[in-house]
């Protein structure tokens, strides 16, 4: 299941909730938003249609570290939107995504940019004293 941005919080932990219940394996936060206030002076802000990227970082982390919290584990959590360079992934996953997914940064970055993120990530999990990728997942929504 992917879920929207521009969910409010409410919606977000039903759609969980309805996703566990249907048997999901996961969910994807986030797509596209259409809702500019999170975007408020971005240069992009005024172009119609869905949103992408850098302008959707902030929102997207925000999601993953609600449906992570509201999931419990029960799945696995994708964390889309605004990953362009390792520090973009790490706050993903430190805020609950196991899997991390790139498009628009991919886009930008070329071909190169999974082997760069991954590089990065290693000096990321060292820097904070962590062994691995799964121990990171969900540390910031934990507290």
């Amino acid at each position: 299941m992917k879920l929207a941005p521009d969910l409010p919080d409410p919606a977000l932990d039903e759609a969980v909730e309805v996703a566990v219940a249907a048997g999901a394996a996961g969910v994807v936060a986030t797509n596209t938003t259409l809702d500019r206030s999170a975007v408020a002076g971005h240069p992009r802000a005024a172009e119609a249609g869905g949103l992408s990227g850098a302008p959707l970082e902030a929102r997207a982390t925000e999601v993953v570290r609600r449906v992570s919290l509201r999931a419990r584990g029960r799945l696995a959590g994708v964390g889309v939107g605004g990953v362009f360079g390792p520090e973009d992934a790490y706050r993903k996953i430190r805020a609950g995504a196991s899997l991390v997914q790139l498009y628009t940064g991919f886009v930008y970055g070329g071909p190169a940019s999974p082997r760069r993120i991954l590089a990065g990530l290693g000096a990321l999990l060292e820097r904070d004293g962590l062994g691995s990728v799964e121990e990171a997942v969900g540390a910031d929504a934990r507290g």
